[in-house]
């Protein structure tokens, strides 16, 4: 299993009354800047950010150095500056969350998970509504979408299926690895 944190984002248009969007838009703290890109700036990655520029600099190389080494000549003294983008790039793309607006009752109250499906199943989420009459109408709405013990069963069975086609394609090539090589 990949523990590697990976953001989505994904939005959903949820019918607000009035009475409840506009307590969300009170409710709702307008984040500055610097508070939102505070995670980015003090990033940890931009440790490795400053060893390349470091690098880059100290160099003290020209391209008449590479030339004689052809296209590797290139890579070799691109090296550092694809680095430091690289670093700066993780930097951005790990703490994207921290860019977004703090959630508020009312936007907390209609919630979801990510998907929570197996590799090849049908994409699910699990929702997470606090008003029950709000549930009702999305039950309902979604009836025919709402997974059942039927539909996990037929999952585990084509999960099942593809792991014994995966092991007998393994099967198969080390047999006929056997058999041309004798190995």
């Amino acid at each position: 299993m990949n523990h590697a944190p990976a953001y989505k984002t994904v939005t959903v248009d949820v019918p607000l009354c009035r009475d409840c969007a506009e307590r969300h838009r009170v409710a709702a703290q307008n984040v500055s800047t610097f508070r939102r890109w505070r995670s980015f700036i003090f990033s940890p990655v931009h440790i490795a950010t400053i060893g390349f520029t470091v690098i880059f600099f100290k160099m003290d190389l020209s391209w008449n150095d590479f030339q004689g080494l052809g296209p590797r000549g290139l890579w070799i003294a691109s090296t550092p500056v694809l680095a430091l983008l690289l670093a700066i790039w993780l930097a951005f793309w790990y703490t994207r969350p921290d860019r977004f607006e703090p959630r508020s009752d009312i936007t907390n109250a209609c919630d979801f998970s990510t998907n929570v499906s197996m590799d090849f199943g049908p994409q699910r989420h699990i929702y997470s509504l606090r008003n029950e009459a709000f549930a009702d109408a999305f039950i309902s709405a979604n009836r025919d979408r709402v997974w059942t013990r039927e539909d996990q069963v037929r999952n585990s069975w084509r999960t099942a299926y593809l792991g014994v086609i995966f092991l007998g394609g393994l099967l198969i090539a080390r047999l006929l690895l056997w058999y041309y090589t004798e190995k």
